[in-house]
């Protein structure tokens, strides 16, 4: 069952804090429901943060089955871009973020495709489980920037 979502979000910080927030694997448990802990990455740059070719290994909770899998970061624009796509894993996925700044903040847009097999649901109820996910994803990522 192929998906996409997409969805915006405000964050009143500037988009280098919204990127160094984002681009730290260790830190994705906190604003991600569905992602519970980060085992290993390979090919970080010196601080811990993702570059270019980064993997990361985790274990995430998708429609209540716990998994394990691999990311690799496809795209990489200092402040601007974050491009991400599941390399290993049973549901294949890619999602792009992006960071615009506005005003005295950053717009932070994301975006998601993939297939989920086959689940136990209709397409419709699926799409609308992973919209839901993405939006409270990114509210907590403001939330959590915004204090």
């Amino acid at each position: 069952m192929q998906i996409r979502v997409k969805h915006g979000v405000y964050v009143n910080k500037r988009p280098a804090d919204v990127f160094a927030y984002l681009s730290d694997p260790h830190k994705m448990p906190e604003w991600q429901s569905s992602n519970f802990k980060v085992t290993r990455t390979t090919n970080a740059c010196t601080k811990g943060r993702l570059q270019h070719g980064t993997k990361v290994h985790d274990s995430r909770n998708v429609l209540g089955q716990e998994i394990e899998g691999e990311w690799e970061v496809v795209g990489f624009e200092q402040d601007k871009r974050l491009a991400l796509r599941v390399t290993k894993g049973p549901v294949p996925w890619e999602m792009s973020y992006m960071l615009e700044p506005v005003e005295s903040g950053t717009f932070l847009s994301a975006e998601g495709h993939g297939d989920l097999g086959k689940v136990p649901m209709s397409a419709a109820a699926a799409n609308r489980s992973c919209h839901r996910l993405l939006e409270q994803d990114l509210a907590t990522l403001a939330d959590i920037l915004d204090k």
